[in-house]
């Protein structure tokens, strides 16, 4: 990133600007009603922090949490959920990169 105005960015900001945009057509249907939900709740988790204070073990205690986290049935949520979440983060990250 930038030196100056780049590291002053959420990863709130980020999520917000990723969401309001038109959602690349790279995501399956499903997935692209699932992901402003999957963001949302990454930005309640790190939303707070500074894109360039972000580290890899701060996505890895996420990941953590979402091992825990119960789905609506009460169970737990599958691998392929929580890659699906990391995915969305990638995908906001990435986007934010190349602006």
């Amino acid at each position: 990133f930038p030196p100056t105005k780049e590291r002053r960015r959420t990863l709130a900001d980020v999520v917000n600007k990723y969401i309001r945009e038109p959602i690349p057509k790279k995501f399956h249907n499903k997935d692209q009603r699932n992901l402003a939900p999957r963001l949302e709740w990454l930005k309640e988790q790190i939303g707070h922090r500074y894109l360039a204070e972000i580290r890899p073990s701060d996505i890895a205690e996420c990941r953590d949490k979402l091992e825990t986290k119960t789905n609506r049935y009460g169970k737990h949520l599958s691998g392929a959920t929580i890659n699906r979440y990391l995915a969305a983060i990638g995908a906001a990250y990435k986007h934010a990169v190349k602006e």
